[in-house]
Parts: structure tokens; sequence; C-alpha cells
């Protein structure tokens, strides 16, 4: 290989700095990154066989072998080093995410309360409390409503962990791709002092060996931006995993899949409005209003009565503020309740049904805005679908221009200026990874969009 490089260079002057500026434009972009924690057994490292690899190479036996043909750059798992596949990081943040602890204790506490009421059912309770049964009502719907967080934060929490999977992975590849052809552009520069120094050759000189010390170092300096992006995505995986940073271990995944999962989006329309915690939670919720209007009404001369707030705070979840900058956010709208009303009966009951009215807007209000961000990743997935069939085509035109150029017995027409194929070759590489890896983020956005009414798909995921 560097001795056909070394006779393209005396060959073409330009040939040297293209094959660097290859380097910089093929690609590399950083990616947008209680209980005690549960034994997880780390999956044992499979011996070396074949992967199945879309290149010539072998793989790891626990994962994809990628060749070195089309293009692509041969990569390996590292020795002793834990594998891990997408579901089986997925199925340790159930395990360990805090998160998911944190609201788990609070659905067992909401059950524990329920209990509580269920147990105060007799005579002198009916007697005391008038209003009970409404409460009993009240408090099972209160359960319904944790119990619908608890199942949306896991649909989040499996978000996380897809994105910050996947950016793990695309940062991965971006790296082996420059270390792959840093060794040998270090060796050109060698060569060519050595070239220079004796003598030189026709059309290269001082100026030419400079020109392409500064690319080199440019290109060290995106990989030292690569390692970094590596580590950063690593951290974000752990984090969303619920481990801590001693736990070593690497994707199975060596490249970024292509996925082609069908998406209808009246379908993720639909999924969301009916699954999406947020919107089971503000449905319950007005119900449980509604429920307060006849509570008020059991007492008919106490002049203060309390409400079901007394037993919960309905203000501990903030509530998501809109931005009115470069990106358009509408404001959600929250919930608001007393813990106690004064008055007249009649004077209370109508509060009651004012602050029920509120929280039927509120329901209202977060169907559209879960119907605003479903269509919103809907278009962002069909955007970036579009984007990649367009990027499939380049990829391809790159790969076959990539390889004549490299095929001595098919070179390019000398009367062409190869720094031009050369440029356009890291191009199309680089839109090609990066469309695969925004169809990933638009697919795993559409499984949490539609709490995991949507499956996109994504190898070794359950």
């Amino acid at each position: 290989m560097l001795g056909t490089t070394l006779r393209k260079l005396r060959q073409s002057p330009r040939t040297m700095v293209s094959l660097a500026v290859l380097v910089m434009l093929s690609g590399f972009s950083t990616p947008l990154v209680a209980q005690p924690p549960l034994p997880v057994e780390q999956p044992p490292i499979a011996p070396n066989g074949n992967g199945n690899g879309n290149g010539n190479g072998n793989g790891n036996g626990h994962g994809n072998g990628n060749g070195n043909g089309n293009g692509k750059i041969k990569r390996t798992h590292l020795p002793n080093v834990p594998i891990f596949s997408l579901h089986e990081c997925r199925a340790i943040a159930l395990q360990r995410q805090p998160a998911l602890h944190a609201q788990a204790a609070s659905l067992q506490a909401a059950i524990v309360g329920h209990q509580a009421l269920q147990n105060n059912d007799g005579l002198i309770a009916r007697v005391v409390a008038p209003d009970i049964r409404i409460r009993q009502q009240q408090s099972a719907k209160g359960v319904a409503i944790a119990h619908a967080e608890y199942t949306q934060l896991t649909h989040d929490t499996l978000y996380a962990v897809t994105r910050n999977y996947y950016s793990l992975v695309y940062a991965q590849q971006q790296l082996a791709l420059l270390e792959d052809v840093l060794p040998e552009l270090n060796a050109i520069v060698s060569n060519l002092r050595v070239l220079l120094r004796e003598g030189g050759v026709r059309n290269l000189n001082d100026n030419s060996l400079d020109r392409l010390i500064l690319i080199k170092t440019a290109i060290e300096l995106k990989k030292v931006e690569a390692e970094s992006g590596v580590e950063r995505a690593a951290a974000a995986l752990r984090e969303a995993m619920g481990v801590d940073r001693s736990m070593m271990f690497q994707p199975l995944d060596l490249e970024l899949p292509t996925i082609s999962t069908p998406v209808d989006k009246e379908t993720i329309l639909s999924l969301a409005t009916c699954q999406r915690g947020e919107v089971i939670q503000a449905g319950i919720g007005s119900e449980v209003f509604r429920l307060e209007i006849e509570a008020q009404g059991k007492y008919r001369f106490r002049p203060l009565v309390r409400t079901f707030a007394t037993g919960s705070d309905i203000h501990a979840k903030a509530i998501p503020t809109g931005s009115r900058g470069a990106e358009y956010r509408p404001d959600a709208v929250g919930v608001e309740m007393p813990t106690s009303l004064a008055g007249k009966r009649q004077e209370r009951m109508d509060r009651a049904a004012l602050l029920s009215m509120r929280a039927d807007a509120v329901l209202d209000k977060t169907v559209k805005l879960v119907t605003l961000e479903a269509e919103n990743g809907y278009h962002v997935w069909d955007e970036a679908s579009r984007k990649l069939a367009i990027a499939k085509e380049a990829n391809a035109a790159a790969n076959g221009l990539r390889n004549r150029f490299r095929d001595d017995t098919n070179p390019l027409d000398r009367r062409e200026d190869p720094t031009l194929s050369l440029i356009l070759i890291g191009q199309g590489r680089a839109t090609y990874t990066e469309a695969q890896y925004q169809l990933i983020l638009a697919l795993a956005n559409l499984e949490r969009i539609t709490a995991g009414g949507f499956q996109a798909g994504f190898p070794g995921a359950k």
C-alpha cells in the first residue's frame, strides 16, 4: 500500500495533499451525547470466530465483524473487556437506574396510602369522614397515575440508553477511521522527507512537505477530539444505565446498523395520544378533580374542608417551560388545587368545579402537546430517512470511485485532478455515516414518543 502511494506521489504532487484532505473530510463529529444496585452478571467474552460483518474481515464471536471491503474500516473488540449488546445495556438500566428506583418507591407509597384508606372503611370512619368512599376512589386513581409515571419513565430510560449506546458506536466508528489512516499518513511524511533530502522529485518541494504536515497535525487534533467524544459518550451511556465508572464494557456493535423499519404517521399519532404516560396521568387527574366536587358536597355545615391535595403534593413535579428563542416550544399547563377549600357548601363545590375545568383544560393541552411532539418526531424521521436514501447513493459512488483510484490496473484518468475525487470520496462516506446516525436517533425518539407502542427494530433490542 505504501509503495503504491509513493508511486502516485511521484506521478502527481496533488495526490499527497488529497489523501490528507480525504481523511479530514471522511467525517468526525462528536455525538450529541435509592435501593442498592442489583447484581448483574456480565456476559462472558466469546472466543474469536466468524462474525456477520459486511466486508471481507472476520468479526468477534460475540459481535459484528467489519471487513475492509467497500471502503469500511476493519475493527475488532478489545480483549478481556465485557461486551454488551443494546438489549443487555437496556436490561441493566431497568435494574440499576436510580430514577426508576425513586419512582418505584413513589408508586409503592401510593399503594400503601391507598391500602390504608381501604382499611378505614368502617361505620365510624364513614360517620367521621363522610367523604371516605370518594377519597378511596381518588386514592385508587392516584395509584394509577403513579404507575403511568413509572411506565413513562421506563420508556424515557430505554430511550436514553439507546441514544447513548449508538452515540458511543458512532464515536468509536469515527475514531477508527482516523486511526486507520494516520499511520500511513505519517509514513508518507517520513518518506517524503527522505526523498527531499536525496535531491527531491519532480513537482515536490518543501512547500509540499509543509502543507502535508499542516494537514497531518489538523487530523491529529481531530483524533484528540474523537477520543474525547468516545469517553463522553461512554460516560453518558453509563449514567443512563445507572452504573458507575468502574464498570468497563464495550458495545457489541462495531458500526451503525442500517434500519429500514416503516413508519406510518397516523399510527404514531394514535399511539402517542393513547399510550403516553403524560396523557394517561392528565386524563386520570381530571377524574380526580371531578370527584373533588362530590367530596366537597358531603360536608354541609363545615366552613373549611380539606381536599385530596392534603395527602399529596400535586406541584412536586415541575411543569416544562416553553421556549421563544431560535427553537419554538410551547408552554405546558399545570393543575391547581389548594389543600383545603373554605366557604359554604355550594361555594366550595363551585370552586372545586372551576378547578376541575382547569384540569380538563390541562388534559386537552397535554394531548395537543403530545400530538405536536409526535408530528415533529415523525417529520424528523421522514427527513432523516430521505437523507439516508440519498446518502446511500453517494456512498456507493464514493466507494466505487475510491476502489478505482486505488486499483493500479484501472487508474483514474491522469487528465483529471485526483484532489476533487478524493474530497468527494470523503464527503460521501461522512454523509452516509451521519445520515445513519440521525435516522437511528429519530427511530429511538419515536419509540419514546409512543411509549414503546412503536418498535424501531434495533438489532439485539427486545
